[in-house]
């Protein structure tokens, strides 16, 4: 037969106060069973498994949880504990503390993004791409525009500064179209 007793005797029993006892019991984490003489008592085992599936683990340690539900009132204690049941609540447990995992990392992830310690890896390489895509159109649009100038030249010197004049031109104007490519923190690139 199962070990019931007080909220008193369940507290001594779990090391906790009663205060918090008297917490789960309103917020319906006990396994409350009526005597023979109709009294409520705690039935430790069934109350032990009911707290610890139901513990929330990021307040595991503080014994303030949340009150709201009705005790579970069971009329007899002769529930047979089920051992694929402790599995289960091994897995649970594991899946909950994925989640939170994960739920973290998430929001880590969306914080750099935020302060652009992170970017996004599909819109840094088509900035990349267009921004190789600009230079090399820019340096072939400078053999057309210079030959047009050089034409009648003798001097080595002038063809020289004719040259260099048209790739800074081209530079510059490929830094300002690059200007535009870099994505902006929000995701989406500059107008």
């Amino acid at each position: 037969m199962a070990t019931t007793g007080t909220l008193s005797e369940y507290a001594a029993h779990i090391g906790k106060s009663p205060a918090y006892v008297t917490k789960l019991k309103k917020a319906g984490r006990l396994v409350v069973v009526k005597d023979a003489n109709g009294k409520e008592r705690v039935n430790f085992e069934l109350s032990d498994r009911l707290v610890m599936n139901t513990t929330d683990m990021g307040r595991a340690n503080n014994g303030a949880n949340a009150v709201g539900a009705k005790p579970v009132h069971v009329e007899t204690p002769s529930s047979a504990p089920d051992p694929a049941r402790g599995r289960v609540d091994t897995i649970f447990r594991q899946a909950q503390a994925q989640e939170r995992a994960f739920g973290a990392k998430k929001a880590e992830l969306e914080y750099m993004r935020a302060i652009r310690r992170v970017v996004d890896r599909e819109a840094t390489e088509r900035g990349i791409f267009d921004a190789f895509r600009t230079q090399r159109d820019a340096v072939f649009d400078v053999c057309p525009k210079a030959a047009a100038l050089c034409i009648g030249l003798g001097d080595a010197r002038e063809i020289e500064r004719i040259f260099t004049d048209e790739l800074r031109k081209a530079f510059a104007t490929a830094e300002e179209r690059m200007k535009h490519l870099l994505p902006k923190p929000d995701g989406g690139s500059t107008p």
